[in-house]
């Protein structure tokens, strides 16, 4: 009696109709994990920029939650590939979002707005006024502007830089809101009775304009 093969040929294209079925959307996962790619950005790295320049990033398609240094988001809220921030006025902008992404550009700071830089008003004890050693320890010394600062270049961390008598050299620690600054020591034990400090440091205002600080500060001795 004659075979007929072709007569399984609907049970093979039920069983390949069933396997696409169950992988319709295999790999998905795999493609959704991997970050956006930026397509362009205005202005180009290497170009002149100033501070509150507008910086604008295209990616390859939208990449979530976008956070940036040296830069920030204008408006809040953007959805979408094309994305708008203002620059901070510093040489390194650098972007992350979401699954990983990351790009970082270097531009050259421009002064695009004249005006004069930022000066202390007053400093907090008085320079050179014989203060309490522990209450330097715990409280630091307060520094008021007459406009809101910033670090020149975005960083905090080596801005101020206190010394003694003895050459011994520290990075303070830095807290600015708005015009005020605040420097403490980094370490227990650094401000000792009967002795005299000199702060220096360097901010910068919102034109990229650099003002540097210098003074001192003294605590009295032993009673």
């Amino acid at each position: 009696m004659p075979t007929h093969p072709h007569r399984r040929r609907p049970y093979l294209l039920i069983y390949a109709a069933a396997w696409a079925t169950l992988c319709a959307g295999c790999g998905e996962d795999d493609v959704a994990e991997t970050p956006a790619s930026i397509y362009s950005i205005k202005p180009r790295g290497r170009a002149p920029i100033c501070w509150d320049s507008e910086i604008t990033v295209v990616f390859s398609r939208d990449p979530g939650d976008v956070q940036s240094v040296g830069a920030w988001l204008e408006p809040d809220g953007q959805t979408g590939v094309t994305r708008t921030f203002r620059s901070d006025g510093v040489p390194t902008v650098s972007f992350e979002w979401e699954h990983g992404g990351s790009a970082q550009f270097e531009y050259t700071i421009a002064v695009c707005e004249y005006d004069d830089p930022a000066y202390l008003v007053w400093v907090t004890p008085e320079d050179g006024k014989p203060t309490m050693a522990s209450r330097r320890q715990a409280s630091g010394v307060v520094l008021r502007f007459n406009e809101a600062v910033r670090a020149p270049d975005g960083d905090w961390s080596e801005t101020f830089v206190m010394t003694d008598a003895d050459g011994r050299e520290w990075a303070l620690l830095v807290t600015v809101h708005d015009k005020r600054v605040t420097l403490k020591a980094p370490e227990p034990g650094v401000f000792t009775p009967g002795r005299t400090y000199t702060v220096r440091g360097i901010v910068s205002d919102r034109h990229g304009n650099l003002t540097e600080v210098q003074f001192t500060v003294v605590t009295k001795g032993k009673a």
